[in-house]
């Protein structure tokens, strides 16, 4: 039974309506993937900037830190959940070109600063480290930018058993989304980026069945 706590946290992240042209399987599954596999602390959950039930969020899809070797990196996340995987990379550098200029990143700055929990042992390092006076160049040098592209896999909906052939078709489908994104993105960035893809046999099925089930846990 899911417990009335975790049915107010659902309903916060989907709403009460479609998910269908939502984004929020792919930011959980960004989520996911920052916090297991490289034992991140979130600094903040972007549910906090919701006015209403059904708000779509904008800025960055998550924000996180991971202990680096040089200390603590601020990990700004973003999400695509597409059916077409050239639509979610063009859409991804689109918004990255844009969160990534001086005036924006500032304002995002400035709201996450007084959401951060002044408990959390790295509060003070993180509001120093995007605080308003900070060198934005030396802010750059602490940010990794993870992006996920949850889309529609031709390889992935055409095989149903791992063989040699699905393992080879799969290898060749991530080198080419490398490569597409790594063009598109063109080295225009000033901060670091790593590329999760996250292909689907079907999107409509996956989203289909969350709202199958979405009505019990609301």
């Amino acid at each position: 039974m899911i417990t009335t706590n975790y049915s107010c946290r659902i309903r916060a992240v989907f709403g009460d309506g479609s998910i269908d042209r939502r984004g929020e399987p792919a930011e959980i599954l960004l989520h996911i993937l920052c916090r297991q596999v490289f034992h991140s602390e979130t600094v903040i959950n972007k549910v906090f900037f919701k006015t209403a039930g059904n708000d779509v969020v904008k800025g960055f899809d998550g924000i996180h830190i991971v202990h680096g070797p040089d200390g603590l990196e601020l990990w700004l996340g973003e999400a695509k959940f597409y059916t077409n995987r050239e639509a979610a990379i063009r859409d991804a550098i689109t918004s990255l070109q844009i969160h990534f200029k001086t005036d924006y990143l500032r304002g995002e700055f400035a709201l996450v600063t007084d959401k951060i929990d002044s408990s959390w042992r790295h509060a003070r390092e993180v509001r120093q480290l995007i605080h308003e006076n900070a060198a934005i160049q030396d802010v750059f040098t602490r940010v990794t930018v993870p992006v996920l592209l949850a889309y529609d896999s031709p390889v992935v909906r055409s095989h149903t058993q791992v063989t040699a052939q699905f393992i080879s078709d799969f290898e060749s489908e991530m080198r080419e989304g490398l490569r597409r994104f790594a063009t598109s993105c063109d080295g225009s960035l000033p901060v670091k980026v790593r590329l999760f893809l996250a292909p689907l046999a079907s999107k409509r099925q996956v989203v289909a069945e969350l709202e199958r089930r979405l009505p019990a846990w609301r």
